[in-house]
């Protein structure tokens, strides 16, 4: 009798401790969703196409889904072995993927928590890792529902586009289309909410392209390093800018991005350092053709400037700018006056077709040079909207799209022509440090 108590008791022990088990095992996943609910921008959609599985990233937090609930289509694959994707910051996303060898469009609906109207970031990554043995990457179309996004033509490296996107309905299709060469695939889709204040056009159009050839952490102190979430609000993809001649200039305090009224809400990592002339005399020039070459001589480009005092100057010193364009084309009717720590982001009101240059030179009235902390780089023009489905049209596409080769210096970026076809090759000259490590 006291010896089956005994059994009782251990086989009661046992169970007690497996049901812990099973309890510490359920508030583990628990609590890695309660983190992703926590979150300060909780419409985030992040898909990991191919994962069999939804997980939270450890690094940047971010509870990742796997695709099954996006899309009807396709079939989940992993890249080969010794592919080297293990890029950091996002490279675990890019070792599944999801192919679509049957049909010739397959459609992603998102349906974020803000619904129509709101302005959305929208990045895709694709890294083709030999997954099917051929060695052998395809060419295909991306559209937003039925207007074109991009053509996908990566190399053996990967590949991000990004676009800013206002939906005029609760849902938005993200489709690939088979177009040349082979079948056409995605790796990871993500959607971000952004402020409605933020990257507004001066020529609104429904059928109108932004194009981003590129967000700019000037003068950084790490050139290995570069921002997203949950530095930046927004998850925007900053990538670090040396150019000759400029100097940079550290701050020793962080700009809380929470607390200024920038709704741009930069991240304080790229606030942190700015480049500067040389001297009052001396402006900060800045040339499309020394980093990119064979620009669109019929298009429109803009540039999104920000700027943020991060030298404690003495009483009654202020630092004053002027901003021109090609030409001498004044940016301002009034010179920029920036404040100690109080970020300013100035928006584009004037083009600048066929060349892209900008200067920025001390006002007469400063008492130090000019800087800049970061710039964005856009180009605009009108797209024929390719109509393949009628169930869905945009209200206003702007398009954010760059190639991003770790830490090769030489990139591929797709660039469209006036009929909105690609392509051009352009490779980085060795005089420029663009690094996305």
């Amino acid at each position: 009798m006291e010896r089956a108590l005994q059994w009782n008791i251990v086989w009661l022990s046992l169970w007690l401790a497996f049901v812990q088990v099973l309890l510490n095992a359920h508030n583990t996943v628990v609590h890695a969703r309660k983190l992703s609910t926590d979150d300060p921008h909780p419409g985030f959609i992040s898909i990991d196409c191919g994962s069999p599985n939804d997980y939270l990233d450890e690094e940047s937090g971010i509870w990742y889904q796997s695709d099954t609930n996006f899309t009807e289509t396709g079939t989940n694959t992993k890249v080969v072995p010794n592919a080297n994707l293990d890029y950091p910051y996002f490279g675990g996303l890019l070792n599944t993927l999801r192919s679509f060898p049957e049909g010739k469009r397959n459609c992603y609906t998102l349906k974020p928590k803000q619904g129509k109207n709101h302005k959305y970031l929208i990045r895709a990554y694709f890294a083709y890792g030999n997954y099917d043995g051929k060695n052998q990457t395809p060419i295909f179309d991306l559209y937003v529902g039925v207007n074109y996004w991009d053509t996908v033509n990566l190399g053996k490296y990967y590949y991000i586009s990004e676009i800013i996107h206002t939906p005029t309905t609760d849902t938005i299709h993200v489709c690939l289309v088979k177009t040349v060469v082979g079948i056409p695939f995605i790796s990871a889709l993500e959607l971000r909410p952004l402020n409605n204040s933020i990257y507004q056009t001066p020529l609104p159009s429904s059928q109108s392209l932004l194009i981003n050839q590129g967000m700019f952490d000037v003068a950084s102190t790490n050139i290995a390093t570069h921002s997203r979430y949950k530095d930046d609000i927004y998850d925007r993809l900053w990538r670090t800018i040396n150019v000759p001649y400029w100097y940079q200039l550290n701050g020793s305090v962080d700009i809380d991005p929470a607390t200024t009224n920038d709704p741009y809400k930069l991240p304080s990592q790229v606030l942190r350092s700015a480049a500067q002339s040389y001297n009052l005399s001396y402006s900060l020039n800045f040339d499309y053709d020394s980093i990119w070459k064979d620009l669109d001589l019929s298009s429109l480009y803009y540039v999104y400037f920000h700027f943020a005092e991060i030298e404690k100057l003495p009483d009654g010193h202020k630092r004053i700018m002027n901003i021109s364009l090609y030409n001498d084309q004044t940016v301002l009717s009034v010179p920029v006056t920036l404040e100690y720590l109080e970020p300013v982001t100035i928006s584009p009101q004037y083009s600048t077709q066929s060349f892209v240059q900008f200067s920025i030179t001390a006002a007469s009235q400063s008492a130090v040079p000019p800087i800049l902390n970061a710039f964005e780089l856009m180009l605009f023009w009108t797209s024929k909207v390719h109509t393949i489905s009628p169930t869905y049209i945009g209200k206003e596409i702007h398009v954010f799209q760059r190639t991003m080769l770790g830490t090769e210096l030489a990139a591929t970026l797709t660039k469209p022509t006036i009929q909105g076809s690609p392509h051009c090759k352009c490779t980085l000259p060795g005089n420029l440090n663009l690094s996305f490590n």
